[in-house]
């Protein structure tokens, strides 16, 4: 007997190898049928329809190799502008998909960052340095904050911010001939976006107010792009009796967030209100006549864009570094119930 097992020994010591063997490429085909390419789609708030429209069009304008081939992930920041959620989810997907890899998994990142300053840039250095193409859409990061991480992205995809705060201001000046007190409900400190609406909006109704030679008087406040935060400030403003002749908010949520306050204290028909993004909510009020106007950004065509442009980056195709589209005005005469 132990001599039939000693001759059958080598025979079993083969088969237990080719069982090992086979087995090994088994599983290493099947971990690369599951490790498809990804891509990372990082957005803002989801409370804000802006940020959900950018997705929209972003999986609209994905390229079919993208849309067939990749596993496409979607985030957003569980509040307004978390630097914190961001990082961590780049520092996730950085560990996860690029470090350690010959060549990542992650294949191209399009974001919308939570700052425009240092917030997440050591994040885009790790991507940039093992060749992972960034796209940053609508909130521009400062070329100084760039600088400082020692990296930069691939193209920028975004308004013209300046020329949306100038046709508000046009707005406002027609709607306010004879010049009056105006409230400007500003953005986040230091993003970009804020600033150059603000800038543009000022700026124009300081020039129209000294061509027709009527006054404009200024007042601003901070309400972070958030709709309760534009409500309080109008709230208190009222009730210290200075409610403004017009309001320009930086945002939809936020003139909104105006509009309920002047709502509830039953004067909303004595003050004048312009938005910025063109929601479907500001542009319902809009229609209803309870804003005079919006200006539409067309989020959707950004999320396309930056689809279409991280698709050119994955393919080694050379890119624009800035793409920058133009706003419109929403006003009663052009909402979509009144031109469809």
């Amino acid at each position: 007997m132990i001599r039939y097992w000693r001759a059958l020994f080598p025979v079993f010591s083969f088969v237990v190898c080719l069982i090992v063997v086979f087995s090994g490429c088994s599983s290493q085909s099947v971990s690369e049928v599951k490790e498809k390419p990804v891509v990372l789609l990082l957005l803002n708030t989801y409370d804000n329809e802006f940020f959900r429209k950018i997705e929209e069009g972003f999986r609209a304008g994905m390229p079919p190799e993208m849309k067939d081939n990749c596993q496409v992930d979607v985030r957003y920041c569980s509040k307004v502008s978390d630097v914190s959620y961001q990082r961590r989810e780049l520092d996730h997907y950085f560990s996860s998909f690029v470090a350690g890899r010959s060549t990542p998994r992650l294949k191209g990142l399009a974001i919308v960052p939570a700052g425009s300053n240092d917030e997440v840039t050591l994040q885009i250095k790790q991507l940039k340095d093992k060749h992972v193409p960034v796209v940053i859409v609508d909130l521009r990061i400062k070329p100084e904050a760039i600088a400082r991480a020692h990296t930069d992205y691939d193209s920028y995809i975004g308004s013209r911010n300046k020329d949306g705060g100038e046709l508000a201001g046009e707005q406002m000046a027609k709607c306010l001939p004879k010049g009056g007190n105006v409230l400007v409900l500003n953005g986040v400190t230091g993003m970009e976006a804020s600033i150059d609406r603000r800038n543009g909006f000022v700026e124009k109704l300081t020039e129209i107010g000294k061509k027709n030679g009527v006054t404009y008087k200024i007042v601003e406040r901070t309400g972070n792009f958030v709709r309760g935060e534009g409500q309080s400030i109008v709230d208190g403003l009222i009730s210290m009796g200075q409610q403004p002749d017009g309001i320009f908010a930086a945002n939809d949520e936020m003139a909104l967030g105006a509009m309920e306050a002047l709502r509830q204290s039953k004067r909303d028909k004595k003050t004048i209100i312009v938005g910025f993004d063109a929601t479907q909510e500001a542009v319902k009020a809009v229609n209803d006549g309870k804003m005079i106007a919006t200006i539409a950004q067309d989020p959707i065509a950004l999320g396309s864009k930056a689809a279409e442009t991280l698709g050119a980056l994955m393919k080694g195709q050379t890119v624009e570094k800035d793409q920058l589209l133009s706003p419109k005005v929403v006003n009663r005469d052009n909402t979509p119930s009144r031109t469809n």
